[in-house]
């Protein structure tokens, strides 16, 4: 009825090895990981918020204070409740200084306006 195809045996194909069974199945697991991760619906964390802007060199002027700030209103405009302050974001930075590429903060560029009037003769 359905053709003369014989099914194939069971277990693992005869040319595999332990390590190629092993690394497939780790591939198979962060698939699957990740389909679970989409299914819930997983909100953000302050977490991956401080990482994405300790590491961008663009952000380096903004202050550690305004980086708390910044996360609780973007977590506030999205309905989700965040508790994000400054000692937070320290303990972040100070956590994970090995694993991320952390941009070191920079002071804003300080512009002088002089309005010195002996210069005007």
């Amino acid at each position: 009825m359905f053709g003369k195809e014989e099914p194939s045996p069971p277990g693992p194909p005869a040319e595999a090895t332990v390590e190629s069974l092993w690394e497939e199945l780790q591939v198979l697991q962060a698939e699957l990981f990740k389909l679970k991760k989409l299914k819930r619906g997983v909100k953000p964390k302050v977490e991956h918020a401080v990482k994405l802007l300790v590491e961008d060199p663009k952000l380096a002027q903004i202050p550690i204070p305004m980086i708390a700030e910044l996360i609780r209103e973007v977590f506030k405009s999205y309905g989700i409740p965040s508790k994000c302050s400054e000692p937070s974001v320290r303990w972040y930075l100070s956590q994970f200084s090995l694993e991320w590429d952390i941009v070191r903060r920079q002071l804003p560029p300080v512009r002088v306006i002089s309005d010195d009037l002996k210069t005007n003769k």
